[in-house]
């Protein structure tokens, strides 16, 4: 072990007595400042979060993709990209008409809808994500971070989510409409997962053309195709 100047060897400590204990301080020293800095770190998490709660000052820069943060300290905020919100808009109005993920998907694809992450095509699974985003209607859950078991994990904030984070674009009316209708198809419907032994290259490869990933497209004569 090496402290500054004073190097600490089995030898030493072996033959020395008072370098053991030197090098027990040393120990015990570093272990206290990692703890000092850890609550010094989780204390300031807090506080963040507080003033998200009762002002609404961003945590962190990170947000949904038709946001954007600005400003500096305290007077962060988040500004709406409202060609994107837009899109999000019709999203919400055709899956509250009771069109499918999968429809909605074509449409934008055909009327050339630019996606939310630069990705060549709309898939479902997009537009799946946006009608289950609660950020839309202004809402953000923050998470703590735990340790449990030897292990660190990262929970829901028990306090709950946090209203009026995010700028609203949407009502909530439209929102609740959209998921009604969302769950009552996969009710009607019921849910097909894909196994995973199924096509060990589904949702894995992607196309070299559009840069889209590789998915099941249906079922002919029995047989599933990519």
């Amino acid at each position: 072990m090496i402290d500054g100047e004073e190097v600490f060897t089995k030898k030493r400590v072996d033959n020395d007595l008072t370098a053991l204990i030197i090098a027990i301080v040393y120990l015990a020293r570093a272990n206290n400042e990692s703890r000092n800095r850890s609550e010094r770190a989780l204390q300031a998490k807090r506080v963040a979060r507080e003033k998200a709660r009762e002002r609404k000052i961003p945590i962190t820069a990170e947000c949904p993709r038709w946001l954007t943060l600005v400003g500096r300290g305290e007077k962060r905020h988040f500004v709406v990209d409202r060609d994107r919100a837009r899109i999000i808009e019709q999203i919400y109005k055709m899956a509250a008409s009771g069109i499918g993920q999968i429809q909605i998907a074509s449409f934008l694809n055909e009327h050339d809808v630019p996606t939310l992450n630069d990705r060549a095509k709309w898939r479902a699974g997009m537009v799946s994500h946006v009608l289950r985003n609660q950020a839309v209607i202004g809402l953000f859950h923050p998470c703590l971070s735990v340790v449990k078991n030897g292990r660190r994990w990262r929970v829901p904030d028990p306090e709950g989510p946090i209203e009026n984070y995010f700028p609203t674009i949407i009502s909530d009316e439209l929102y609740r409409k959209g998921r009604l209708a969302t769950s009552r198809r996969r009710i009607r419907h019921g849910t097909y997962q894909i196994p995973a032994y199924r096509n060990l290259v589904a949702r894995l490869g992607h196309c070299a053309v559009c840069g889209g990933s590789i998915h099941h497209s249906g079922n002919v004569a029995g047989w599933t195709y990519l």
